[in-house]
């Protein structure tokens, strides 16, 4: 019951991260020609720090934020 559980856990945290990197990539599609956009203003935009999103956005897309934001621009 306890593995059950844990990989219940895991796969939500999982979902969610996802979840929050296609909110991520939503926002820099709406917002790439504001010449502020950065890891700093998209994290306060959720109500998290730079590093916990550079981090969680790296690991469920496989690329940096800031690669991602200029890939957009382009």
């Amino acid at each position: 019951v306890l593995e059950d559980v844990c990989r219940f856990v895991k796969q939500e945290r999982k979902n969610g991260d996802t979840q929050l990197s296609d909110r991520i990539k939503e926002y820099i599609q709406e917002a790439y020609e504001d010449i502020n956009l950065g890891v700093s203003l998209i994290a306060q935009k959720f109500e998290l720090t730079s590093s916990y999103l550079s981090k969680q956005f790296k690991e469920q897309t496989g690329e940096t934020l800031p690669d991602y934001i200029n890939q957009v621009r382009l």
